[in-house]
């Protein structure tokens, strides 16, 4: 017979857990995929169109490079390389009409100019005649006051006839000042 006890027994059950749908990991897992999967398909897309562009975009350069005239492109060429060259020689070329204006304007009453030497550098060398020798060295600080002249040299000062002072200067110019497009010049 069975035996009758007022204890209890146990039986060996197990609970089964019951969650209540997908884990958050699970969820963020499959929230991570979908937007990889869609920033994977985006890219993708992307660069098909991007690449299509570029096919398209080279296409239409050949098709440009394709109408250009090359004679026409050759006598372009031809022009510009003349424009240049006419550009460095009016930036290289000397012009002396500057010079004679600064002569005028410069040298004293009293003074005559007897002799001139230009060598195509930024000395021009003068022979003269002063009434004496104040007048010279009134002549070589007129030069000096000049913004375009660097330096005044007055050498070979010899007494003459009657009280006269005969005298050569050595005048230094700024580079600029004998070139064509100086503003000295215009």
């Amino acid at each position: 017979m069975e035996k009758i006890s007022f204890i209890p027994q146990k039986e060996n059950r197990k609970v089964a857990y019951q969650g209540q749908g997908p884990g958050l990991i699970i969820l963020f897992s499959g929230i991570m995929l979908a937007i990889s999967l869609l920033a994977f398909g985006g890219t993708f897309l992307y660069k098909n169109l991007i690449t299509k562009q570029v096919k398209t975009l080279e296409q239409s350069l050949e098709r440009t490079k394709s109408s250009f005239d090359d004679p026409f492109i050759s006598e372009l060429n031809t022009v510009s390389s003349k424009i240049e060259l006419g550009k460095k020689l009016i930036n290289e070329h000397g012009y002396l009409g500057g010079l004679f204006v600064f002569l005028e304007k410069n040298t004293l009453k009293n003074v005559a100019l007897t002799s001139f030497d230009y060598s195509g550098s930024e000395e021009v060398r003068l022979g003269g005649i002063a009434r004496n020798y104040t007048s010279v060295a009134n002549q070589a600080k007129s030069y000096k006051e000049d913004s375009n002249v660097e330096d005044v040299d007055v050498s070979g000062l010899t007494l003459g006839e009657g009280g006269v002072v005969s005298f050569e200067a050595l005048i230094t110019f700024s580079p600029s000042f004998f070139s064509y497009l100086s503003p000295n010049n215009k």
